[in-house]
């Protein structure tokens, strides 16, 4: 199973402010829509918070410090990552997506194969008090690149990972690259 994170950020790596996203380009939730229907997604509580229900289509994965008393419908809750992932695993997942917050970015990234990034350009700065964790380029490559609009979208895939990279399986015109 591949282990994927997904995030937006402006190209200071901000990616919320207040609990929020602090943009709305339709384009990038198209891109996160399209790529996550039909898998599992891992988010914090806060993150969970913030989108008031489980996303549609898609297996709900909650990680946090401590359970709910009251478990959402449509959500499974963990106080440990590895316990998350198995069940996805276990569930016959093949790729399991990452969709944050900050602090589940980082605890997920030393475990990930693949990022989707997408990068939202933006006519003014961006107030922002969460940003993408740090991460070592010169252990991933970007094996997909395409512009559009404001967004750039980036697919990145560990240099010593064990998964078919993309570049065998798409002709280098539709990877962008």
């Amino acid at each position: 199973m591949l282990i994927s994170l997904i995030a937006a950020m402006t190209p200071d790596h901000v990616m919320g402010f207040n609990g929020q996203l602090p943009w709305h380009v339709p384009e990038d939730l198209k891109h996160f829509k399209n790529l996550t229907t039909g898998h599992t997604v891992l988010m914090g509580r806060k993150t969970f918070d913030s989108i008031r229900k489980p996303l549609p289509n898609r297996t709900n994965l909650i990680l946090s410090r401590k359970m709910p008393a009251h478990i959402p419908p449509g959500t499974h809750w963990f106080t440990d990552l590895k316990e998350a992932i198995a069940m996805a695993e276990k569930s016959g997942e093949t790729e399991l997506f990452v969709v944050g917050g900050a602090e589940i970015y980082a605890l997920a990234m030393p475990l990930a194969d693949r990022m989707y990034v997408s990068i939202i350009k933006l006519d003014s700065p961006v107030m922002g008090d969460t940003w993408f964790p740090q991460w070592q380029p010169n252990q991933w490559r970007i094996v997909q690149r395409r512009e559009s609009g404001a967004v750039t979208f980036l697919t990145y895939d560990r240099l010593n990972s064990d998964i078919l990279p993309l570049h065998h399986i798409l002709p280098a015109h539709e990877r962008g690259v």
